[in-house]
């Protein structure tokens, strides 16, 4: 279950990515959106790990 919300959470990072990527966002907007990617990109990352534990 961990596993496939990881996944998740990775797939709505990079969505939430490419959405202000994707639009004439401001700088802030770009770094926001790229800072909360990898956020969720290690949070999964982070249960991953969890789960082989």
């Amino acid at each position: 279950m961990l596993f496939f919300v990881s996944w998740l959470s990775t797939f709505v990072g990079a969505f939430i990515y490419f959405w202000f990527d994707g639009s004439n966002a401001a700088i802030g907007d770009k770094v926001f959106s790229i800072a909360l990617t990898g956020a969720t990109v290690f949070g999964g990352a982070y249960l991953i790990m969890k789960e082989q534990e």
